[in-house]
């Protein structure tokens, strides 16, 4: 076994497919997730089509802020890795409660 020693003992990665029904990840995630302050979002899923693309992640995300909302009530903060687009024109609506997390989320593509 190799000792990794640069990994901090805090950080637990998990492997989840968040297009699952939160009820499935709050299951998945109620006992790893419960003491979490800070969490980094980086899931993506890249098609050709924008309305497939808006349908995929939109969903992706949502369930991501509903399940740990559920299962962490100490979160302070999410981060969104957002990555890069190249495009004339991209519009990102987002508002979050301030009594639970619950996300709403816009895209508008203007090529």
């Amino acid at each position: 076994m190799v000792d990794y020693q640069w990994q901090d003992p805090r950080i637990e990665f998990i492997a989840l497919d968040y297009l699952s029904p939160v009820s499935e990840l709050i299951e998945q995630t109620k006992d790893v997730c419960k003491d979490v302050t800070h969490a980094f979002f980086t899931s993506y899923v890249h098609v050709d089509d924008f309305k497939v693309l808006k349908e995929k992640n939109v969903p992706l995300f949502t369930n991501f802020l509903d399940s740990l909302d559920a299962v962490a009530p100490n979160l302070e903060n999410v981060c969104l890795q957002t990555g890069g687009k190249v495009c004339t024109k991209v519009s990102l609506e987002f508002s979050i409660c301030t009594d639970s997390c619950h996300s709403i989320m816009e895209f508008t593509w203007d090529p």
